[in-house]
């Protein structure tokens, strides 16, 4: 929709008046309110200080704007230029005066260099969340009305970095296991205990970053390393567990090989079911196969 800039992945509303003249800042808050309504995993890609502009919440003293969250080119020049100033003497106003009194900041005439710290956050400010108007997200619905009385338990639905990240140990909680309950199939669940320890080996050395594999051709060969929200994405279709949980728990199902070929694991993300070949004991193969199926997914990295 081209409606955040910033840099990933603490990002801020553009300023685009045809955006708002069509209604897409309201789309997009429609749209989030209906991933959490969902159990989806809302829209956390919002700059900290941001959230708290819009929430008229206070922010931690490591919550600030910083020139490099800012993409345009021009507002980065000018905003360098008061950083980098070092005397009185420095023609920081006869170059940036109008441009900052322009954009609200008129104390910028006669300002003393002990004051550029705060100019700068004020401009940032104003470039990342007046200047857009963010609070256009809401345009007077409930979500954000939600978000301003209770401004800190919805802060990890909106701002980036404050979910935990995924551990081996909450990986293997959120999956149950389909074993085979025949007691007369006593060599297929032996196979899946087999395919089972290889699975949680590739849990663990994807949470030590020890998974990756080169894809493409030379000259345009790179490396992937898979993570666990990787798996997680090829499993359910989220890179994070929803805020409020998933409806049920994911599933690890089993199918028998088909003897001459390859294998592949496979997901349904709808139904929130793996599954799995039974009889893998190699942990090598396991893992090849396991991550060219993530890397070979459609729509891997665009979810």
């Amino acid at each position: 929709m081209g409606i955040f800039e910033g840099t990933s992945p603490q990002l801020y509303l553009t300023h685009s008046i045809n955006h708002l003249n069509r209604g897409l800042y309201r789309v997009a808050g429609q749209f989030i309110a209906w991933s959490l309504l969902h159990g989806g995993p809302g829209c956390p890609v919002f700059h900290p200080v941001v959230y708290n502009m819009m929430c008229d919440a206070q922010g931690t003293s490591e919550e600030k704007l910083k020139i490099r969250d800012v993409t345009d080119e021009e507002v980065v020049q000018n905003l360098q230029m008061i950083s980098d100033s070092t005397t009185q003497e420095d023609r920081v106003v006869e170059n940036v005066g109008q441009w900052a009194a322009g954009r609200g900041c008129l104390e910028i005439f006669g300002a003393k260099v002990a004051d550029k710290d705060n100019i700068i956050q004020r401009l940032l400010q104003q470039h990342v969340f007046y200047g857009p108007a963010a609070g256009r997200l809401g345009q007077r619905g409930r979500t954000l009305d939600l978000c301003k009385a209770q401004s800190r338990p919805y802060k990890k639905l909106f701002v980036a970095g404050i979910s935990s990240p995924l551990t081996y140990m909450g990986m293997k909680k959120l999956f149950t296991i389909n074993w085979v309950d025949d007691v007369d199939r006593r060599v297929e669940k032996e196979e899946e205990e087999d395919t089972v320890y290889c699975w949680e080996q590739f849990l663990r050395q994807s949470e030590r970053g020890e998974c990756s594999m080169v894809i493409g051709e030379d000259g345009a060969a790179a490396t992937s390393v898979i993570g666990l929200n990787h798996v997680l994405r090829f499993v359910s279709g989220a890179d994070v567990v929803p805020p409020t949980g998933f409806h049920k728990q994911l599933e690890i199902s089993f199918f028998t090989p088909v003897q001459g070929r390859r294998n592949f694991p496979t997901s349904s993300t709808c139904g929130l079911e793996l599954h799995l070949p039974r009889g893998i004991s190699d942990l090598e193969i396991f893992k090849r196969d396991m991550m060219e199926a993530i890397l070979g997914s459609p729509g891997f990295g665009k979810i």
